[in-house]
């Protein structure tokens, strides 16, 4: 397995979710419509990213020449820093294998959903094009659709939690545009050793990052049902029996803030499933 360090020149999680469709939920007519499904199921890493965070001078000092010399090296030595402790963490964890436990995971959860109309699910991490994932819709006959699931995963700026996000967007033929499209978000509870959380996620065999792990995966399906059984349609989430409980919740820190608000759609010991404003699921640590 390639052991890689990346520098963080934007923030992952918004660079992972700036392009991404708006949400579009899926009906009970647009499901009971479905013909066939084929899926794809993209996860490109071949390991968790470990970043080290841009320092931010130059945008501190109004950008300019001394500003970036200052950042990269400020950067250069983050990066040796993380050196030190990053191949014992790897070392601890490189068994633990992503996409096969995603796909396990996931596989049996869309079948149930879909009713048995799953034609194939292909795995693959190698992504498709934007001009090869036109063509697969463009293709589609009547009755037929396609499915595109991504996945990645890294840690957060400050290496103390983990931060999984999936897309799932569904065509059917005759429709150029997206008959399903959401994105799951994922941020585990951080470690408690702050000042050496690579250390934290390294001990005892990558205990902590193992059940993380896990934990991810299985709130990734959750999600994903969920959203399913409760679609927001016209600014409403469907079936729900119980008093809606909205909540307010920073989940990032830094330069690039960002603030959950919405219902609570699950919760379940520690964690909650929550849509934000913009039909995004995330599931959150209380």
């Amino acid at each position: 397995m390639i052991k890689k360090i990346f520098l963080l020149l934007l923030p992952l999680f918004l660079v992972a979710c700036s392009n991404l469709p708006k949400y579009v939920a899926m009906d009970s007519r647009t499901k009971s419509s479905l013909g066939e499904v084929g899926i794809l199921s993209v996860i490109p890493q071949d390991e968790i990213i470990v970043v080290a965070a841009n320092p931010g001078v130059t945008a501190a000092m109004g950008g300019g020449l001394i500003g970036a010399l200052i950042d990269s090296q400020i950067a250069k030595n983050r990066q040796n820093d993380i050196q030190k402790v990053v191949e014992p963490f790897y070392a601890a964890i490189d068994d633990v294998d992503f996409r096969k436990l995603m796909w396990a995971a996931f596989a049996p959860s869309l079948h149930t959903a879909f009713d048995g109309k799953i034609s194939e699910i292909r795995n693959t991490p190698l992504s498709m094009t934007p001009q090869e994932r036109d063509q697969r819709i463009a293709s589609l006959a009547p009755g037929k659709s396609f499915m595109y699931i991504g996945s990645n995963y890294s840690f957060t700026r400050d290496l103390t939690q983990l931060n999984v996000i999936t897309s799932v967007d569904l065509w059917t033929g005759g429709r150029p545009e997206q008959v399903y499209s959401n994105v799951f978000n994922y941020r585990s509870a951080a470690v408690e050793n702050k000042t050496a959380p690579m250390t934290a996620w390294a001990d005892d065999g990558g205990k902590r990052y193992r059940a993380a792990i896990g934990e991810s995966i299985r709130e990734m399906v959750g999600m994903f049902q969920v959203d399913l059984k409760h679609p927001r349609l016209e600014g409403v989430d469907q079936g729900r029996s119980a008093p809606v409980r909205n909540v307010t919740v920073p989940i990032a820190s830094g330069a690039y803030p960002l603030t959950i608000t919405g219902p609570v759609l699950a919760e379940q010991g520690n964690r909650i499933i929550v849509r934000h404003a913009d039909g995004r699921l995330y599931s959150l640590s209380r």
